[in-house]
């Protein structure tokens, strides 16, 4: 089978582009990654519309890659291996540098590059 891994799928890009994967049945398998429970269950939602059947939902934080090893391994157990990578989350808190606390700065960096 293949499995498509997509994260940032609650909301903008990663929603969009998740809901166009579907539509064009690129993948016989979506395992999606994220937060925000109610919002990626929307994006579910809106894949079935497209005729997605194998959708599954992993509970994930970005900002905390130690997890993800095995999320990923649970991935390729239960999903029979993992075809594609779509990594479209993304973190910003738009301020000034001069306004911006390390920590913010330490969470773009995880979020976005690690």
């Amino acid at each position: 089978m293949s499995t498509a891994i997509i994260t940032g799928i609650g909301s903008g890009i990663g929603r969009a582009v998740a809901i166009e994967l579907s539509a064009r049945q690129y993948y016989e398998k979506y395992a999606l990654l994220g937060r925000n429970s109610e919002a990626i269950h929307y994006t579910m939602a809106e894949m079935r519309k497209n005729g997605a059947e194998n959708i599954s939902f992993y509970h994930a934080d970005l900002s905390k890659p130690e997890s993800l090893p095995d999320i990923i391994r649970r991935i390729e157990i239960s999903e029979g291996g993992i075809k594609a990578l779509y990594n479209i989350a993304g973190y910003t808190d738009p301020q000034s540098i001069f306004a911006t606390t390390l920590e913010s700065f330490e969470l773009t960096y995880r979020v976005n590059v690690f």
